[in-house]
């Protein structure tokens, strides 16, 4: 309304008129599609010669206003970047941090197995070499024994046996020799009431005395024939049995060697991979 008064005071009012109508949907467009950048205003001046003017005023104050917010939000994201940047380079610290208890405990406990299997290493080849002692003394006892038998025990056992044969020998011989007696005493005394009971007696005990001789006899041969080759057997194989567990003694120190070395090397390879792993957590953390 301002700008229809202005006009109409001025020299040139019709042709302002005319200008200012055309202008006007112009201007209502163009300020309809930079309404989001820019400002347009009209205003009517007067210059010099006395002639109003229209003069059109583009304002950039919502373009610099664009330009400072794409700013700040690209220093916003270079902080941001530089913070997950940060981040990052705190995630594998604090990574490793979290490790290195773990990482220790491992290392602690393949310490101390490692000094358990060495006691119990020490332990089993102790245990093996009484074994070894124990079962070489059993073989000592065992040819001793088979010895002495061979040099003392059989051939008195034979000569013990032997002289129950003599005695019964003696026996029987003395005890025909009083029946003979008797009977040449009693010979001429027919009528003697004691007589057949004195040769009963004395027959009786050269019959015992026979008897007697004859067990002896059967005694010794099983002595001589089956006892003493028995007994002589059972101590050869008692010699064979503790030669035999002392070969097996021995075999089972020299595995039990052998078992302990590998325990050892591989509880020593668990402590230096435990080792290891923290020394790389070390020179990470260094790094």
């Amino acid at each position: 309304m301002g700008l229809h008064e202005r006009t109409r005071r001025s020299a040139h009012g019709p042709t302002l008129t005319a200008m200012h109508d055309l202008l006007r949907p112009s201007a209502l467009l163009l300020s309809s599609l930079l309404l989001a950048s820019c400002s347009i205003t009209v205003e009517a001046t007067s210059d010099p010669a006395g002639e109003d003017t229209l003069e059109l005023h583009e304002e950039h104050d919502g373009h610099d206003g664009h330009e400072e917010a794409d700013h700040s939000a690209h220093e916003e994201g270079a902080h941001e970047d530089e913070g997950a940047q940060e981040q990052d380079s705190e995630r594998p610290a604090a990574k490793r941090e979290a490790q290195r208890p773990q990482l220790e405990r491992a290392v602690e406990l393949a310490r101390r197995d490692l000094q358990i299997a060495e006691y119990e290493a020490s332990m089993a080849l102790e245990a093996a070499g009484w074994a070894v002692e124990a079962a070489d003394a059993k073989l000592a006892v065992a040819t001793e024994r088979l010895e002495r038998f061979g040099a003392l025990e059989r051939d008195h056992q034979e000569e013990e046996s032997q002289m129950g044969v003599d005695r019964a020998e003696d026996r029987l011989v003395r005890e025909q020799q009083d029946l003979q007696g008797i009977l040449d005493i009693y010979a001429e005394e027919t009528e003697a009431r004691s007589r057949d009971e004195i040769i009963r007696r004395h027959r009786q005990s050269v019959m015992f005395a026979e008897r007697g001789l004859e067990m002896a006899e059967r005694a010794h041969a099983l002595k001589v024939e089956h006892e003493l080759p028995a007994r002589q057997r059972e101590l050869e194989r008692a010699v064979r049995e503790a030669d035999q567990a002392l070969d097996a003694a021995h075999d089972r120190r020299s595995k039990q060697e052998l078992v302990n070395q590998r325990d050892l090397l591989r509880k020593r390879g668990a402590l230096e991979d435990a080792e290891r792993k923290l020394d790389e957590l070390d020179r990470e953390a260094d790094a």
